[in-house]
C-alpha cells in the first residue's frame, strides 16, 4: 500500500474500518478514555493506527461532543502474552 498499489490501498481502507467499528462498538457502549491496542494489529504502523483514531473520533456517538478517546498502542504491542506467561511462571502458579 505504501508503494502505491491501489489494490493494497483498497484493502487497508477495508481493515481500517472493520477495525475502527469494532474500537466503536466498545466506545460508544462503555465511553472509555482510552483504548489499547495489542497484538498483530499494533505492529500494523503509525499510518494505519493514525486511520484508526481519524475513523473512531468522527464517528463516536456525540461527535465533537463527546469526549474525546485517546487509541494508543499498546507499550508490549504483541508481546503482552508472553510477558503474563512469564510473570505467572516466576510466581509459581498454583
Amino acid at each position: 500500500a505504501r508503494m502505491g498499489d491501489k489494490a493494497a490501498k483498497k484493502v487497508i481502507s477495508h481493515y481500517v474500518k472493520y477495525v475502527a467499528a469494532g474500537i466503536l462498538s466498545l466506545v460508544n457502549i462503555f465511553r472509555p478514555e482510552v483504548v489499547v491496542i495489542g497484538g498483530g494489529v499494533s505492529k500494523a504502523g503509525n499510518d494505519f493506527i493514525s486511520a484508526v483514531k481519524r475513523r473512531v473520533s468522527r464517528y463516536r456517538y456525540g461527535g465533537s461532543s463527546s469526549p474525546k478517546v485517546d487509541v494508543r498502542v499498546a507499550a508490549l504491542s504483541n508481546d503482552a502474552g508472553i510477558f503474563g506467561a512469564a510473570a505467572l511462571a516466576i510466581e509459581g502458579v498454583k
